[in-house]
């Protein structure tokens, strides 16, 4: 009766396995699918107050830090004493380093109570140092330009034009403030006509009085550095001054990658995206969440952050097109798409290579499971498959059908099966049917009852197995078809189980379809490990 078909438990494991597959391949881009207008929004939304956060860390991490950081380390040094030096030159040595590394300081002034005033400002590959001191005439100025190196190019007096010295703004920190540190509003540098901010800190000193040290920041370049570190991604990055001025990039030097800001009212910014969130922002205190603003066809989410929330003088906002944002999800969206669906092939490959690479187990399972309760048709759809490595037919429990005696070698025959299930993985053993998968019924062996063949198998369960085994192994009688079969469902033993006849004791196996006596030698390693 073997049949050619492959084992119905093979087919259906293989078809929920490919229905599993294909719902989860459904689900999978369905979730993909149902992102609706709301969802786009909240990208978009959170995009753009991420990105005007990360814009104001940038600026703190870029300029305040660093400023306030310089300014600390000069006080210390004036407290001490250090900057007592009436020769410009000597401070230069001792400033220029500093303007150096910070990047953004373009201009530093130090000025006190007696009349002492210096600057030092960096211009190209120039130094331009301005000192008027109570030791020169009224009105004159010394004016000194160096090279990087120290080298002077020129060193003259000159005329201070009256409330011009050094074009820049010195404000004194109030002496209440705790850190000594002020911040000055936005103003015009006269000389460079560009807006600028100056921060100033103080000290007193026995001799000179109360000194004032400020330095001056230009916002273009103080911009330039946080566009160009803003940059990752789709939008805009743009500080607003106190006046409604704008100062956003206008192109980026393809050489050394630096933005070149400019400098726009709001009426006249190129930039509609910005002028739309501009003109629809309302109070900017109010726009620490990011809002949407409609104009042409387009929509935009925009953000700001004060950086100075005390005095409101200047503002960092972020604009970008919600479809820049969506668009920038969609590609990263596709990726996970593909990603997914090659998990779900991997997953199904790897799912017909366990069907196949374990058909013949998941054959027998059925036969494995067999409980009393278990159905009719449960039974017929097993005898119905070819013996196996856990499913073994025999015709009768005692009686040799060709000599129509009772016969000890067909008792041991079976109990072998029994002992070969229990010593490999389980399996179950019919009787009452023949090789041919034949329901031939237990009939054939003369029990006076079912009672009768019940204590029959118990007996010699007992007297070639042992009782202690008897936890691996259910037995039961069923009918089927008006015939009854003997149901041995039988467990694999983490004991090593032996078949005892004829004064000698025997190892058994399943080996394909049926049961092999093991080699003594090979039992005490085939038994190690099992538990």
């Amino acid at each position: 009766m073997a049949s050619k078909r492959r084992p119905a438990v093979v087919r259906r494991l293989s078809l929920d396995l490919g229905l599993l597959v294909a719902a989860l391949c459904l689900v999978f881009f369905g979730i993909y699918s149902l992102r609706d207008s709301q969802a786009r929004k909240t990208i978009a939304e959170t995009y753009a107050t991420r990105s005007v956060d990360r814009a104001l860390k940038e600026y703190q991490e870029t300029f305040e830090a660093p400023i306030i950081s310089d300014l600390n380390r000069i006080r210390d040094w004036g407290a001490s004493g250090l900057l007592m030096a009436k020769d410009p030159l000597i401070l230069n040595k001792i400033f220029r380093p500093i303007v150096r590394e910070n990047g953004l300081i373009r201009q530093l002034n130090l000025a006190d109570s007696t009349g002492y005033r210096y600057m030092l400002r960096h211009v190209g590959d120039e130094w331009h140092t301005q000192m008027v001191s109570p030791d020169t005439l009224e009105g004159l100025m010394r004016y000194i330009i160096s090279t990087d190196d120290g080298e002077i190019l020129g060193d003259k007096a000159m005329v201070d034009p009256a409330g011009e010295f050094g074009n820049g703004v010195i404000n004194r920190p109030d002496e209440s403030d705790k850190d000594k540190i002020e911040w000055s509003s936005l103003y015009v540098n006269s000389e460079l006509g560009e807006e600028a901010i100056s921060v100033s800190t103080y000290w007193h000193n026995p001799t000179r009085g109360t000194r004032v040290m400020s330095v001056e920041v230009l916002m273009n370049d103080l911009f330039g550095k946080v566009a160009s570190m803003s940059a990752e991604g789709p939008g805009t990055v743009f500080l607003l001054n106190n006046r409604g001025d704008v100062l956003m990039p206008s192109e980026q030097d393809p050489k050394d990658g630096k933005w070149s800001p400019m400098v726009v009212s709001i009426d006249d910014l190129p930039d509609g995206a910005i002028k739309a969130s501009l003109k629809g922002a309302g109070s900017l205190e109010d726009r620490a969440l990011a809002r949407e603003t409609k104009f042409d066809t387009e929509v935009s989410w925009s953000a700001f952050r004060s950086v100075d929330p005390g005095e409101s003088l200047l503002w960092i906002g972020f604009v970008v097109l919600e479809n820049e944002v969506t668009d920038l999800v969609e590609a990263n969206d596709v990726e996970i798409i593909y990603v997914g669906f090659s998990i779900l092939i991997i997953a199904f490959v790897f799912g017909w290579f366990i069907v196949r690479k374990y058909r013949h187990q998941l054959k027998d399972l059925p036969g494995k499971s067999l409980k009393r309760a278990s159905s009719d048709e449960e039974i017929i759809n097993l005898i119905a498959k070819d013996e196996s490595p856990s499913l073994e037919f025999k015709s009768t429990m005692r009686k040799n059908l060709r000599s129509g005696k009772k016969d000890k070698a067909i008792e041991i025959a079976f109990l072998k099966g029994i002992v070969g299930f229990m010593n490999t993985d389980g399996g179950t053993l019919l009787i009452g049917v023949n090789d041919d998968g034949e329901i031939v019924g237990t009939e054939e062996d003369e029990f006076e009852n079912d009672d009768k063949c019940r204590l029959h198998f118990k007996n010699l369960f007992r007297q070639h197995i042992g009782m202690e085994f008897s936890k691996y192994v259910e037995f039961f009688l069923k009918e089927i078809e008006g015939k009854t079969i003997a149901v041995v469902v039988c467990q694999r033993s983490k004991e090593a189980v032996f078949l005892k006849h004829e004064k000698k004791e025997t190892f058994y196996i399943r080996n394909g379809p049926s049961s092999e006596e093991l080699a003594p030698s090979k039992v005490l390693s085939r038994m190690q490990g099992r538990g």
